[in-house]
Formats: C-alpha cells, sequence, structure tokens
C-alpha cells in the first residue's frame, strides 16, 4: 500500500464516527410494494428488463446491465459494424436492444469521434485520455482475447456530441480530462438509466432482485419485458456471412464479426392488487428484435432463432428447474407488500484495504436492513474526482461507481470493491445502504486514491506511461493499433 493510501486509511479510521454525517433523510417508508424477479442468465448477456401497462404505455426501466446502461454500448463513437472483441472500446451497438430502446421514449445525441472520422478505429493520442473500463482492440489469438483482461494503458477517444436521434444514452462513468472534448462534461447529466444499472450476472447462477413499486403505482395489469442479446451468437439466419466485418476501413484485421441472432424477448403479465402476492411467469420467448436495431418493432417467432439450446438464441435465459415441470420458468416475478419500519444504520468503520491503478477495494461494518439487524438491499456508492461529496451534493456531483459486493449481515465485516477508476487519481466517495422499500442510511463519507501505473507499461498508442500517466504533448502518436505498433511487431 503506498504512502497516500496509508494515510487514508488512517484518516478514515479515526474520522470513522463523523463519517455519516448526512442528516437523516426522509421520512420512513414504512409500507411499500415490491416486484421480486428472478431469473437464470447463460453467460455473456446483455439484458434490460422494463415494465408496460397492459395498453403498451411505458411506465419505468427496471434493470439494465452496466455496459449499456453506464458504459454507453450503443451509443459510443464508432460505426455500428465495426468488429469486436474482449471489452471493444468502440462501434455504437444499434442492436443491443432495440425494442426497449424505441419504447423508453428518451432521445440523446449520438456520440461521435472528436476528428469525426468514424471509420477508423485508431485515434490522436492528443484526443484520448486514459481509459478505465474498456481494453484496446484485439486480434484473434492475442492472450487477451481469453483472459477478458487490458493488456496494458489503454488511452481512447471519448467522442463529442452531433445530433439528437440517438435512443441510447452516453456513457456516465466518466470526468472530462484535459484532451477531452467539453461535451464529456454532460454524458452524465444525460443518462437517466446509470442509477439501475447493474454488472452483468454470471452465467448458469440463479439471479433475483427486488423492485420496489414506485410511489403511487396504480393497482392493475401490467407487463414485463426482458430483452436479453448476445454478441457472436450465431446460427444458420444469422451469422458473419449475412453480417461480415466491414472492409475498405484501417484495421479491419482487428476483432471480428459478431453481428449474429438479435436480442430476443421474454414477456410477463402481471397484476397488482391492493396487499395480495401473486406469482407470474414465462418459459417463452415472445420474439426478437430487428438486427440491425434500427426500429424497435418486436417480431414474434418466426423459425430464425435457435430453439432448445441452452446459452443461445430462445434459451439465452435458461429454463429454471421446478419440483413440477409444469412450474420450470424463464423468467418469474413476485408481486408482494412489505414492511420495512426502520431504516438502514450507516456504515461505519471504513477501512482502505488496497488498490490497484483502476480498482480499490474497501471494508466496513455492515449495516442491517433495520438499523443493524438483517440484511441491507444494496449500497448506493458515488464518488467524485473533483471536489467533496456532502449530503447536498451526493446526488448532483457524485457519478454513481462500479462496485463490487456480497452483501453481509449487519454487524459482519462487508468488503465492497470500487471499479472502473482512473489511474493516479484522488476520489471523494459516499455510500449509503438502503432496503427494499428505499429507506436510505445516512451517507458515509471517505477519499480513495489509486494506484500509478508502472513505469515503462507500454499503452495502445506504443508510448510509454509518465509518472503521472500524462499522454499530453504526444499528438502524433496514434491511440489503437497505430504505426508504431505494426513496425515493432508488439501485436503479432
Amino acid at each position: 500500500m503506498s504512502g497516500m493510501l496509508r494515510l487514508v486509511a488512517l484518516l478514515a479510521a479515526i474520522l470513522g464516527a463523523v463519517f455519516a454525517s448526512a442528516p437523516a433523510a426522509a421520512q420512513v417508508n414504512a409500507d411499500c410494494r415490491v416486484l421480486d424477479v428472478e431469473f437464470v442468465p447463460s453467460s455473456n448477456l446483455q439484458m434490460v428488463l422494463w415494465v408496460e401497462t397492459a395498453e403498451g404505455d411505458y411506465v419505468d426501466t427496471v434493470f439494465i446491465t452496466e455496459a449499456t446502461g453506464r458504459y454507453g454500448l450503443g451509443n459510443r463513437p464508432g460505426r455500428m459494424d465495426f468488429n469486436s472483441g474482449p471489452l471493444w472500446p468502440y462501434g455504437r451497438r444499434l442492436s443491443v436492444a432495440p425494442v426497449w430502446a424505441y419504447r423508453h421514449g428518451e432521445l440523446f445525441p449520438s456520440v461521435v469521434f472528436q476528428n469525426g472520422d468514424e471509420d477508423n478505429l485508431s485515434h490522436p493520442l492528443s484526443q484520448s485520455s486514459l481509459e478505465s473500463y474498456y481494453c484496446r482492440p484485439l486480434r484473434e489469438g492475442e492472450q487477451q482475447w481469453d483472459t477478458q483482461t487490458c493488456a496494458s494503458i489503454v488511452y481512447t477517444d471519448k467522442g463529442r456530441l452531433e445530433g439528437t436521434d440517438a435512443v441510447y444514452p452516453p456513457r456516465s462513468d466518466i470526468a472530462r480530462g484535459d484532451v477531452d472534448h467539453p461535451d464529456v462534461d454532460d454524458f452524465p447529466t444525460m443518462n437517466p438509466f446509470d442509477v439501475m444499472s447493474r454488472a452483468t450476472p454470471p452465467g448458469g447462477v440463479p439471479y433475483e432482485f427486488v423492485w420496489p413499486l414506485p410511489s403511487g403505482f396504480e393497482d392493475g395489469r401490467y407487463v414485463a419485458y426482458l430483452e436479453v442479446s448476445k454478441a457472436f451468437d450465431f446460427n444458420d439466419s444469422y451469422n458473419e456471412t449475412v453480417f461480415p466485418e466491414p472492409v475498405g476501413i484501417p484495421w479491419s484485421d482487428y476483432g471480428l464479426p459478431y453481428r449474429g441472432q438479435p436480442s430476443v424477448v421474454y414477456r410477463v403479465e402481471f397484476e397488482v392488487s391492493g396487499e395480495q402476492a401473486g406469482v407470474f411467469t414465462t418459459d417463452v420467448y415472445a420474439g426478437h428484435g430487428d438486427p440491425d436495431g434500427l426500429t424497435g418493432d418486436l417480431t414474434p417467432p418466426d423459425g430464425t432463432i435457435t430453439e432448445g439450446v441452452d446459452g443461445t438464441g430462445a434459451s439465452r435465459i435458461l429454463l429454471s428447474p421446478a419440483d413440477d415441470v409444469s412450474d420450470a420458468f424463464r423468467l418469474r416475478l413476485l408481486t408482494r407488500p412489505s414492511n420495512d419500519a426502520e431504516a438502514p444504520a450507516a456504515p461505519s468503520q471504513i477501512e482502505i484495504l488496497d488498490a490497484s491503478p483502476t480498482r480499490v477495494r474497501t471494508s466496513f461494518i455492515a449495516p442491517g436492513n433495520d438499523d443493524m439487524t438483517g440484511v441491507v438491499a444494496g449500497y448506493e456508492v458515488r464518488i467524485s474526482p473533483t471536489e467533496p461529496l456532502t449530503a447536498d451534493n451526493f446526488e448532483t456531483e457524485g457519478l454513481i461507481a462500479d462496485v463490487g459486493v456480497a452483501l453481509q449481515d449487519g454487524g459482519s465485516v462487508q468488503d465492497l470493491e470500487i471499479r472502473g477508476l482512473s489511474p493516479n487519481t484522488r476520489y471523494f466517495v459516499g455510500v449509503r445502504a438502503f432496503d427494499e422499500c428505499l429507506n436510505r442510511s445516512d451517507i458515509a463519507f471517505f477519499e480513495i486514491v489509486t494506484e500509478r501505473f508502472p513505469n515503462g507499461t507500454v499503452s495502445a498508442c506504443g508510448c510509454t506511461a509518465t509518472d503521472d500517466a500524462s499522454a499530453s504533448g504526444l499528438a502524433l502518436l496514434l491511440l489503437v493499433a497505430g504505426v508504431l505498433l505494426r513496425r515493432r511487431k508488439l501485436l503479432g
């Protein structure tokens, strides 16, 4: 641990008693109604679950995987048919969830490369800042292709805004750097889906989450839709021959054609009725989205989607076993009343355990669902690299952090990893717990500092990291797979 991290850890220990400095929040919501959602995903999926009225009016987005909801997968620089690979940084994936995208009713400016060259993977380092989430493009066969890890420091062009007709939000995880376009400041404010973004659930493991029905949610019949997409999901109708890699563009030998079977949608009708509970399921898919992502049409099953093969096509969501075969499901909803008469306590005794250039692992004494009793529904973690967070600016200035956490009982030691950070950066952090009725704890505030990348680490542009990981003054170097890399044969 660096000297700065030791200092931050010491401050955390000394000031733990005053971290939870936010005043008591709104009045406790003692009674609420919730929707429990259950399914078993296969691996490497992008998913969105939303609710509509029985008449087809959009109500709310309940769940969205973070690559689409937080990291701008559907609205980032580059043409939509760019090849793909592990944590590929460029190309707007219009077909990731088109049914949802055209039903939520929001429009956004499109994100394009700063120099407007949408056909090129390589962009000037003078317009590319450190990347905390995506990797550099790879050729198939490079070691990182299988390990799903980034090979080195990566700089990416975060883009600029153009037009007003995009149906996906831009990424919301970044604060503007010196070489980024001023439009980047607006990215987080445009994204209404960041707050419900979640990490992609692991394949083959039952997944459950709770959605508190919003205040004023009326009794009646509703419909839940779960749209699921998967790259490289080929069959005879949708494959790399039907959707080949682009031709006539630079660096076309990087990545592979990714467009296979389009998004598939599961549909469950459910009812909310007073304080009554209800269980609603489906074991079939309702149809598929537009393979090009240009419309929000839901095409009924037409024989082009693979059925009966786990992990592909209509079986991207696995059939959950049940004691009675007739009760097996792919998507199950449970509506029920809940009583949460007491808000969670605040996280306390925060410690900084270790750090890397892009992640920091912390621990604290877990609060309970009711004060210190039980298990909370989750944690809201926000970060700011520019100014201290307070109770007043927590929601307006704090970016929602990408975190990894396995919930523990109140009074236990809770580990929490904050991910997707920039190297050698000080962050102000606030964390609060919430229960299933969305009663929130006081906020615990602390600071973290990420490590530098080791000197001499070779980046995607072929340059060498300096002490401050700065890329200024290297405008003539190319960002990705540039001429220097090709000449030095670092990629193949």
